[in-house]
């Protein structure tokens, strides 16, 4: 059975969510059943989203605690849930939002992957 999909180009933050959204459910679908349809939808989603985040969202020049902040900002999260969620010291997170600690390669690896975003804006 071929899916049709129906992703346009993103050009609005609302859109831009549901996009991340549907990834991360679609990240979990593909956990449970991995198809070649749905790792090409995520591609699809993959590439949509980044073309939105080069155009919209300034990472150029930002350091990565000031990313950070604002990907946390944009999914309604606090350091508390981060720091829940990938087991380590609230204490780590709040030092890295201040840029008093670098983010560590396995955490820029984990950030990246809950975010959808490249490694390499926080890998510097």
């Amino acid at each position: 059975m071929e899916t049709t999909l129906i992703y346009k180009r993103i050009k609005t933050e609302v859109q831009y969510n549901d996009y991340v959204n549907r990834m991360e459910e679609l990240d979990g679908l593909l956990l449970e059943n991995h198809t070649t349809e749905l790792e090409e939808e995520i591609d699809l989603l993959q590439l949509l989203v980044e073309d939105y985040e080069e155009k919209y969202i300034t990472t150029k020049g930002s350091s990565p605690s000031e990313l950070l902040k604002l990907l946390l900002k944009e999914h309604k999260l606090t350091a508390n849930d981060l720091a829940k969620e990938f087991e380590i010291s609230k204490s780590v997170i709040s030092e890295v939002l201040s840029n008093k600690r670098a983010i560590s390669k396995s955490f820029a690896v984990k950030i990246a992957g809950k975010f959808k975003v490249r490694l390499e804006h926080f890998v510097r």
